[in-house]
C-alpha cells in the first residue's frame, strides 16, 4: 500500500480543482528531539511539502487552499500581483521555501501576524534543508523582527511556559544577532518561567557566549546541563495522528491547557522524568496519558459541536480523515462523497 493518499482540492482563489498527495498517516516524531526553534526532527522534515498546499493554476499557498470561509479580497489581489508571483518563482522554480514565503506574505495581508511568523520560520527550515543558508538566515531574522515588534505573537508558541521567548532567542542567535539574543536571555530569566524553560535559556546563553549560530536541539540542551544522553524519556505509544489533527484543525476549539497538554513530552531532568510543561491544569489532563487526553478532547468536541463535528472520521473504518472537509479515507480508501 502506498504511503501517500490522494485527494482533490478546489482552490478558494481561482476555483481550480487539483489532486494533492499527503502522507497516509502522521509522522511519529516521538523519541526524537526538536530543534530549539521547535523545528521538526529529521523524520518529520520529509513531510513538510504537505504543510503548505499550492494551487498549480494561480499559485495560492496556504495550509488549506479550500477553507470553509471565503478568502479575503486582499488575499486574492495579492496572489494575482506581480510581487507574489515573482516571489513564488524566485530562482526560477517553485521551491518549498518560496511557497512558505508566499504563505507568510498572505498572512501579512490578512494581519495574522503570529501565523506569518510561523510561515517565515518554516521557510527557514525549508531553505536550510535545501542548502540555502543565506535565505534561511534572512527568514529567521525577518521572523525575529516580527516577533520583536509584536510580542503578543509569542503566545503562538505554547509548547511550554516561555516557549515563545526560547524561539525568539534561537531565531536571533541563528540569524547571527548574538547581542540581541543575549539581551533577550537576560530579560527572559527575570520572568517566572518553569525549570525546563530556564534550562533551555541557560543553554542558549552558552551558545551565544561562544558565538555558535548552528542548529541545536532540546536534547543537546538537556545533555549539556544534566549529563543525560537523551532528554526524552520513554512514553507509551499514543495516537500521534489524532494529536496532530486536533492541533492543526481544531486549535481554535481547544482550551489553552488542552493545547499545551497535547504538545507536551516526557523529559529527563535533574528532578527526574517529568512532562515538559509547568502548566498545572495541563499536567492534570495528562494524568491518564496522551490517549486518554485525546479521547476526552474528541468527546468534548463532539458533544459541544454535534451539528458540525470537527473530528472527521471514516464511516466505514472509523479512521481519521486528513482534514475536516475530506471525503476519502486515507486508511481504507473508502469515499463518502455524495
Amino acid at each position: 500500500m502506498s504511503n501517500l493518499v490522494s485527494e482533490r482540492r478546489t482552490c478558494a482563489v481561482c476555483c481550480t480543482s487539483s489532486e494533492y498527495r499527503y502522507p497516509r498517516c502522521g509522522t511519529d516524531g516521538s523519541g526524537r528531539s526538536p530543534a530549539l526553534d521547535e523545528g521538526p526532527c529529521a523524520g518529520e522534515r520529509s513531510t513538510m511539502d504537505s504543510w503548505v498546499e499550492t494551487c498549480p493554476s494561480c499559485g495560492y499557498c496556504a495550509d488549506d487552499i479550500a477553507p470553509r470561509q471565503k478568502v479575503r479580497a486582499e488575499v486574492v489581489s495579492m496572489v494575482r500581483s506581480p510581487r507574489y508571483q515573482e516571489l513564488l518563482h524566485r530562482g526560477g522554480s517553485v521551491s518549498l521555501a518560496n511557497r512558505f514565503l508566499c504563505e507568510a506574505l498572505l498572512q501579512e495581508v490578512s494581519r495574522r501576524l503570529a501565523d506569518q511568523a510561523v510561515a517565515l520560520i518554516r521557510a527557514a527550515w525549508a531553505a536550510e534543508s535545501a542548502g540555502e543558508a543565506d535565505l534561511a538566515r534572512q527568514c529567521r531574522s525577518d521572523a525575529a523582527d516580527l516577533l520583536l515588534s509584536r510580542r503578543p505573537a509569542l503566545q503562538r508558541f505554547t509548547k511550554y511556559l516561555g516557549s515563545g521567548s526560547v524561539v525568539l532567542i534561537d531565531l536571533l542567535r541563528r540569524a547571527d544577532r548574538i547581542d540581541e539574543a543575549l539581551r533577550e536571555v537576560d530579560a527572559a530569566l527575570q520572568r517566572p518561567f518553569n525549570f525546563i524553560t530556564e534550562m533551555l535559556l541557560a543553554f542558549e546563553r552558552q551558545l551565544c557566549e561562544r558565538g555558535d549560530t548552528a542548529e541545536h536541539t532540546e536534547a543537546e540542551a538537556f545533555l549539556a546541563l544534566t549529563g543525560e544522553r537523551s532528554s526524552w524519556a520513554p512514553e507509551p505509544e499514543y495516537d500521534t495522528t489524532t494529536a496532530a489533527y486536533l492541533l492543526s484543525y481544531c486549535g481554535e476549539m481547544l482550551t489553552p491547557h488542552e493545547s499545551t497538554a497535547l504538545q507536551a513530552h516526557k523529559v529527563r531532568t535533574l528532578r527526574g522524568v517529568m512532562w515538559n510543561t509547568g502548566d498545572a491544569v495541563a499536567l492534570k489532563l495528562l494524568e491518564g496519558g496522551k490517549d486518554a487526553l485525546l479521547r476526552a478532547i474528541e468527546q468534548r468536541l463532539l458533544a459541544e459541536h454535534p451539528a458540525h463535528p470537527a473530528v472527521n472520521r471514516c464511516p466505514r473504518c472509523g479512521g481519521l480523515a486528513r482534514t475536516p472537509q475530506a471525503k476519502q479515507c486515507r486508511h481504507c480508501g473508502h469515499s463518502w462523497r455524495s
